[in-house]
């Protein structure tokens, strides 16, 4: 993984300093062309160099898109999913899962969002599911979450937002309070789902409120709208968060991952075989 990035490093600065001299040079020539015409000069070879100049970086810039880009943007958010704590702790006193729910039903509600309580989105429950503008919040307690509860209340909270709140964009949370949860659904706490519709992105987080360990998993260590909904809610802690709040070991699945990326090639992730989890 070092090495691509340190590669596309390169091939980023060779196209940012095409793609300046060739503006320069356009700029120059704008300028310089009519004391050209003036002197009776023919402006040809000028033109020649400017057109192979843009030429050139037109080719760059769609080599780097088409081969770099989403493969820059996929390591830098799973360098963040990477690099983060394996899980943060709570300084709410609440050991009961009802308990737990019930006093952060109370605090969604004191800070104006707009609720529905005790709704079924898709045959699925949810405890709450709130909106404030683009912000979103959905709650639900369960005694225990697996991988394919993180999955299948995603699938119902996308679902909401998209086709019965009509949102293409925003920041959602989606929110597990239990006594327990396995390795699978803390690996998927680390990720942020992006849904694009054009040039708008609803991002959509997960938070696994663990009461039995008094720990809570999510991606936390990047400012965002999901960090502090799930610090003023789930933590109750202010921004930036505390190192006492902050556990200071890794999830399994986040070294299983950066062993996994240590040769991380383009074939490879043009298959896909990197959006596992």
């Amino acid at each position: 993984m070092n090495e691509f990035l340190k590669k596309q490093k390169h091939f980023k600065k060779i196209r940012n300093i095409l793609i300046t001299l060739s503006a320069v040079y356009v700029l120059v020539y704008i300028g310089a062309e009519p004391y050209i015409a003036k002197a009776g000069l023919t402006s040809s070879p000028f033109q020649i160099v400017m057109f192979a100049l843009v030429g050139c970086s037109l080719a760059v810039l769609f080599l780097y898109e088409a081969r770099y880009a989403k493969a820059e943007a996929f390591l830098n958010d799973v360098n963040a999913e990477i690099s983060d704590a394996g899980y943060y702790y709570t300084s709410r006193s609440e050991t009961d899962v009802n308990a737990f729910t019930k006093e952060v039903i109370n605090d969604i509600k004191l800070m104006g969002y707009k609720c529905t309580v005790d709704c079924d989105i898709k045959d699925l429950n949810f405890d709450i599911a709130a909106q404030k503008g683009s912000e979103f919040v959905y709650l639900t307690a369960l005694t225990d979450v697996e991988r394919n509860d993180i999955i299948a209340y995603l699938d119902s909270a996308l679902f909401d937002i998209t086709s019965n709140r009509m949102r293409s964009k925003g920041n959602a949370v989606i929110v597990f309070v239990c006594n327990r949860a396995d390795g699978g659904a803390k690996a998927l706490s680390k990720t942020i789902s992006k849904t694009f519709t054009g040039k708008r992105v609803l991002n959509i987080g997960i938070a696994i409120a663990e009461l039995e360990s008094s720990k809570v998993y999510f991606r936390g260590n990047e400012p965002s709208v999901i960090q502090k909904l799930v610090a003023e809610l789930i933590l109750k802690c202010d921004l930036p968060i505390d190192g006492k709040y902050i556990g200071a070991e890794k999830l399994q699945s986040q070294l299983e991952l950066k062993e996994r990326l240590e040769n991380f090639n383009l074939a490879d992730f043009k298959k896909g075989k990197y959006y596992e989890r």
